[in-house]
């Protein structure tokens, strides 16, 4: 039973390691290991935190995976997924140790992929899902990354993708595992980002089998536009990408994208407040530079939350808390009036501020304060779709992470325990980057925000391990231009 595997104090495991090259990580996909392991009684997995994704296969036993401050229950034919720079842990039952096998990889679409079989850091499990047809591809799998022949990486991959899209068939099975108006929205809009040049909204409407006024009602309502703007939107912000590229005349870029020139430059200027001549001029280094070379105006005021209304001892107005054992509250005297966090545990806490979802440049600013710096703390962009648009953490080796697209990073700050820090984040779906400034100086640049740029619709701000920390003066703005 053990044929292969090593024993060590609490399971008998093997694993295998590839080396993805500098070709491969070119991909959206990258393998980076394997192994799979049975487990002797009471073996336990800590709490701890990774850095890339993993996706795991239940073959037998029982056992708990935990995963931020939520349970599941495992058995066999179940998966679970780990996401970087969540708290987990897995037990096993005594009486059945679990066997699994997984799988570890990144890459800019290793979210996106899981979200297409049903796994996101909001439902990281899915029971039964595995049928005759995915055990085939595991153990192709095992049998392509176990050779370690040269050209693994590459056969791996390829079976990788055989296998996902077994699990997609499953999901695809299982309708209550994408709900209602989200799931086919989200299809909706999957669809309308791929065939956007070629496609009315009477064609998404047949796509989707729903009648064109029932499904541009619910879109509208949903992502605050009709499905025509998202549509045009769709095209503007490829026509910015396009207009980066010297060699590609303006001619030829509105008649790609809508056969006619005219057209395509009033809709160029009503979208971005310029004509595409003068947004090529405004271009440097590749990031279009307008909007910060244009005076800006506040269109409106989200969210102004400075506590001080909040009664001693109270959770915060507005937002929906969830997460391990808290305590979430205005601070004390001591401090003054702010948002306090407190907890002893290793899990993660946040609080949630829901908001009518907007569209085009956002501003978050907020003053934060720790106590003890082992606590990193988390903010977060979140779109109408429930998925992630950037997220950031300050984390107590001076460093601050944040999302280049769905791959973590880190840039060095001067972060100490028990003084205000000022943090400034701007947004920009259009262009679809973000920036951070940490105290005035600039920490982050024109990152790649995560997913397409859906209304933004939720901020998410919290704290990931044990410690205290302080938020207050939190103010979110959306942005316009002031053209000429």
């Amino acid at each position: 039973m053990h044929k292969g595997l090593s024993e060590y104090a609490g399971e008998y495991s093997t694993r295998w390691f590839l080396n993805p090259s500098s070709f491969d990580k070119q991909g959206g996909i990258w393998i980076m290991r394997a192994g799979k392991k049975i487990a002797k009684p009471h073996f336990r997995i800590p709490p701890r935190m990774l850095a890339y994704y993993s996706l795991h296969f239940v073959f037998e036993g029982q056992g708990t995976f935990r995963f931020d401050s939520e349970s599941y229950r495992l058995e066999k034919g179940d998966i679970f997924a780990v996401f970087p720079h969540h708290i987990h842990s897995v037990e096993t039952s005594p009486d059945a140790p679990i066997q699994t096998f997984w799988i570890s990889f990144g890459g800019m679409q290793s979210e996106s992929l899981l979200q297409q079989i049903g796994l996101t850091p909001f439902q990281p499990f899915q029971a039964t899902r595995m049928n005759e047809s995915v055990v085939k591809r595991v153990e192709e799998f095992e049998e392509i990354v176990s050779t370690r022949e040269r050209h693994s990486h590459l056969s791996a991959l390829g079976i990788f993708f055989l296998l996902m899209a077994e699990l997609r068939k499953e999901t695809e099975d299982h309708p209550h595992q994408v709900v209602g108006e989200v799931g086919w929205l989200r299809k909706a809009v999957e669809f309308m980002n791929t065939h956007y040049l070629n496609i009315s909204v009477q064609d998404v409407a047949d796509f989707l089998g729903i009648s064109r006024s029932h499904f541009s009602n619910t879109f509208s309502q949903s992502l605050s536009m009709s499905p025509k703007k998202y549509l045009d939107s769709i095209k503007m912000k490829k026509a910015a990408s396009m207009l980066e590229h010297a060699d590609l005349s303006i001619s030829d870029i509105a008649l790609f994208l809508t056969k006619d020139i005219f057209a395509f430059s009033r809709a160029f200027k009503n979208h971005f407040g310029m004509s595409p001549s003068e947004y090529r001029k405004n271009l440097v280094s590749g990031i279009s530079q307008a909007t910060t070379q244009t005076p800006l105006k506040f269109g409106a005021l989200i969210i102004n939350d400075t506590f001080d209304d909040q009664p001693a001892g109270g959770t915060p107005r507005d937002y929906a808390i969830f997460g391990s054992e808290i305590t979430v509250e205005k601070a004390p005297d001591l401090i003054g009036h702010a948002l306090f966090f407190s907890k002893q545990d290793t899990g993660s806490l946040f609080a949630e501020r829901t908001f009518s979802p907007v569209t085009g440049r956002l501003r978050l600013t907020f003053r934060v304060m720790v106590q003890q710096t082992t606590s990193p703390m988390a903010i977060h962009f979140i779109n109408v779709l429930n998925a992630p648009v950037m997220r950031i953490s300050l984390n107590h080796s001076g460093t601050l992470s944040y999302t280049e697209a769905s791959i973590w990073t880190q840039s060095r700050i001067e972060y100490q325990t028990d003084i205000w820090h000022h943090v400034e984040i701007e947004l920009d779906l259009d262009t679809e980057r973000y920036s951070v400034h940490f105290n005035h100086v600039l920490a982050v640049h024109h990152a790649r925000i995560e997913s397409s740029s859906h209304p933004v619709s939720k901020l998410r701000i919290g704290m990931q391990g044990t410690g205290s920390a302080y938020f207050d003066d939190l103010s979110l703005m959306w942005m316009m231009n002031e053209w000429g």
